[in-house]
């Protein structure tokens, strides 16, 4: 099974603190590439059973780990999943989510991209971190 995100309604407001770690240092990394994130607009919390389908993908199950309401700013992370997971790992859904909910982008499958969708291994982010959060930051200030 893979992991993915979606788009649905949810009803959060502020930042469970599980996730505001990953939060600041997106807002860190954001800053050092020239993009201000406002915390006060971001709205993050945890969530299970209902909200969370399954959603099939050239005939593989992925399970939806996060998703967020953009015009919104709100974010909802599967909790079980949450506490099964590294640290890279939930600096990849929270970045992921961010990117939709924060800087409005959409999923981007053509390369290793944090914005693509499907779970990213966390080796390959780890190798990679710099460039791919250069490249996230770059399609925003190409897209303005």
């Amino acid at each position: 099974m893979l992991g993915s995100c979606a788009h649905f309604t949810p009803e959060t407001k502020g930042i469970d603190k599980k996730v505001k770690p990953y939060v600041d240092l997106f807002i860190e990394e954001s800053l050092k590439r020239g993009i201000l994130v406002d915390r006060n607009d971001i709205n993050i919390g945890m969530g299970e059973n209902d909200e969370f389908a399954y959603e099939v993908r050239d005939n593989t199950m992925i399970s939806v780990l996060g998703y967020c309401r953009p015009d919104r700013k709100t974010i909802r992370i599967k909790e079980s999943h949450w506490t099964m997971i590294s640290d890279v790992e939930r600096e990849i859904i929270i970045f992921h989510e961010l990117g939709h909910c924060v800087l409005f982008l959409d999923h981007f499958d053509d390369a290793i991209d944090i914005m693509n969708s499907r779970r990213m291994e966390p080796i390959l982010y780890f190798q990679h971190r710099q460039d791919l959060l250069d490249r996230m930051i770059k399609r925003v200030r190409t897209s303005r």
